[in-house]
């Protein structure tokens, strides 16, 4: 009866040593999980980050170049009406 009571406190401590060890590795496996999840956000911010920085980048060249278009139009018109100016001028006189 002895050695039963001993075999059976034998299994107990055990069974907590395993529940125990199980508990830990949830801990870690959580721990780790959590881990690389915050590793991937950090990523996935620095590239949205950095894609953000390149929409911003290209929409300032759009308008530069629609501005430097705006002015060459604006130009060519000028130019014209001068031209149209003079040519009126020759044959009014």
């Amino acid at each position: 009866m002895a050695q039963l009571a001993k075999t059976r406190q034998a299994f107990e401590k055990e069974l907590a040593e395993r529940e125990e060890q199980v508990q830990r590795d949830q801990v870690e496996a959580r721990e780790q999980a959590e881990q690389k999840m915050s590793q991937m956000k950090n990523v996935f911010d620095i590239e949205r980050a950095q894609l953000e920085s390149r929409v911003t980048e290209e929409k300032e060249r759009a308008a530069r170049r629609t501005q430097n278009m705006q002015e060459e139009v604006s130009m060519k018109i000028l130019e014209a009406c001068r031209e149209k100016d003079i040519a009126l001028e020759y044959f009014q006189d």
